[in-house]
C-alpha cells in the first residue's frame, strides 16, 4: 500500500472515530443524568432559570466562521521510518466572547468541584467545573468572604498554568482588577508567571493543601470565567485566538527589552538538577542531547531561566527541537513560521494534543517525531536510529 493511501486511510479513520465518539458521548451523557447534578451549559443554552446561587453575567455572542480557524504552516508526522502529512485537526467553531458566571455561597474543590448550598453539584466544562470525582478531602477547611475570581485547575504542571490558568487570570483582571484570584498552588514558585499579569503571590488566595486535592473552600461570592483552551471529551476546540493573542502580545511587550540568553537553534531538554523530573519522559535523554549538540543545537533547560528570558528565547529562536512536556508550550511566543520538531512516545490520535493546537494557533512549521513503539509518555526510550533518520530526512516548506 502506498504512503498516500495509508495517509488517506488514517484521515478517514480519524474522522470516523471522531463522529463515533460524539455519538458515544451523547449516549453516556443521557445515561449519566442525575437530579443532583446541574449542567449549567444546558441551562444557559436553553435559556432556563438558573438555580439559586447562580447568575449568568455574560455569555458568548456567537461563533466565528470556520474559515477563520488557524492551522500550522505545515504539519508532518514521522513514525515507522517515514514522514507523512498529518490530517488536520477537526475543530469545533471558535466562540466569540466568554462565559462569566457568578456563584454565591458555593463550596469548591481546587480541581473543579462546585456544590451549592442546597447540596446540588454543578457541571460546566467550559469554565472548568466538573462533576464530583470523590477524592477531595471531606469538609470545609477554609472560608473566603470577599468577592474573588475563581480559577480552578486540576494540575500542577507548568504547561497547565500557561494554557489554562494564566489566560483566565489575564482576562479576569481586564474585566475586574479589584478582585483577588482564588486558585490552586502549583507546588513551585509561581511568582515569575504571576508577575507577567501584574500580580504577586500576595494577590492570590491559594486553595489549602491539606490533601492530594486540598480541602473544600466555601466562597461567599465568586466569578468564574470560561477557558481560552476549552476541553471536550470528544469535541476538539481551537485555542481562543483573541485571548491567547492578547496574552502573548502583552507578554512579548514585557520581554521586548530582554535579550535571549541563548542562540537561535535550541534543543529544549529537562533539567538534570532534579533526578525525578529528569527521568520523567524519555529514558535515554543523554543520547538525544549528545546527538543534537553535535548538530549545532544549544541544549537548553528553560526552568533555569526567568520567565521573561524564556519568552525571549522562544521569541528569537528559528529552529526548536523539544522533548514532549510543558516546556515547548512556550512556543506560544514564537514567530509565525518557526520550525519545531516535537519528540514524544506514540499517541492516539496523533494529532489531538496541546502542542499541535499551539502550532495551529501560531502558524508554526510543525514536525512530530515518534521514534518508539511505546505509548507511555512519562517513560519511554527513543530509537536513536529513527531520530537520526528523521532529522536528516525532514523537509521544510
Amino acid at each position: 500500500m502506498t504512503r498516500k493511501k495509508v495517509a488517506l486511510l488514517r484521515r478517514l479513520s480519524a474522522r470516523a472515530k471522531h463522529y463515533v465518539g460524539l455519538l458515544k458521548q451523547g449516549y453516556s451523557n443521557f445515561l449519566g443524568r442525575s437530579p443532583n447534578l446541574i449542567n449549567l451549559y444546558r441551562v444557559f443554552r436553553r435559556n432556563r432559570t438558573a438555580p439559586p446561587g447562580v447568575n449568568l453575567e455574560s455569555k458568548p455572542s456567537g461563533f466565528k466562521p470556520r474559515s477563520t480557524l488557524r492551522f500550522a504552516a505545515s504539519d508532518e508526522t514521522y513514525r515507522d521510518g517515514f514522514w507523512e502529512a498529518t490530517p488536520r485537526n477537526i475543530y469545533q467553531s471558535e466562540v466569540i466572547g466568554e462565559w462569566v458566571v457568578a456563584l454565591t455561597d458555593v463550596t469548591l474543590g481546587s480541581h473543579g468541584e462546585a456544590r451549592l448550598e442546597n447540596g446540588q453539584w454543578l457541571q460546566f466544562p467550559f469554565v472548568n467545573i466538573h462533576p464530583p470525582r470523590g477524592h477531595t478531602a471531606e469538609g470545609v477547611v477554609m472560608s473566603v468572604d470577599e468577592s474573588v475570581w475563581i480559577i480552578q485547575n486540576g494540575s500542577d504542571a507548568f504547561g497547565h498554568w500557561l494554557l489554562h490558568v494564566l489566560p483566565r487570570i489575564h482576562r479576569a483582571i481586564q474585566i475586574d482588577a479589584t478582585k483577588r484570584i482564588l486558585t490552586r498552588h502549583p507546588g513551585w514558585n509561581p511568582s515569575g508567571l504571576l508577575a507577567m499579569v501584574g500580580l504577586t503571590p500576595e494577590d492570590v488566595i491559594f486553595f489549602p493543601q491539606s490533601g492530594p486535592d486540598g480541602g473544600y473552600v466555601h466562597v461567599k461570592h465568586g466569578l468564574v470565567i470560561s477557558h481560552a483552551a476549552p476541553r471536550g471529551n470528544v469535541e476538539l476546540f481551537p485555542l481562543g485566538t483573541e485571548r491567547f493573542d492578547a496574552m502573548s502580545s502583552d507578554f512579548l511587550s514585557l520581554a521586548s527589552e530582554t535579550r535571549s540568553p541563548v542562540g537561535q537553534k535550541l534543543y529544549v531538554s529537562r533539567s538534570s538538577r532534579d533526578v525525578a523530573q529528569y527521568r520523567d519522559g524519555c529514558q535515554n535523554r543523554e543520547e538525544l542531547e549528545e546527538f543534537f549538540a553535535a548538530e549545532g543545537f544549544e541544549i537548553v533547560y528553560p526552568e533555569r531561566f526567568t520567565f521573561l528570558e524564556q519568552v525571549a528565547m522562544f521569541r528569537d529562536a528559528d529552529y526548536i527541537i523539544a522533548e514532549g512536556g510543558s516546556a515547548p508550550h512556550n512556543t506560544l511566543f514564537s514567530r509565525t513560521g518557526t520550525k519545531l520538531i516535537y519528540i514524544s512516545a506514540r499517541m492516539k490520535p496523533e494529532n489531538n494534543h496541546w502542542q499541535r493546537r499551539i502550532a495551529d494557533l501560531r502558524g508554526l512549521h510543525y514536525r512530530h517525531v515518534m521514534p518508539t513503539r511505546e505509548f507511555a509518555q512519562r517513560r519511554y526510550t527513543v530509537d536513536m536510529d529513527q531520530i537520526r533518520d528523521a532529522y536528516r530526512t525532514v523537509q521544510w516548506l
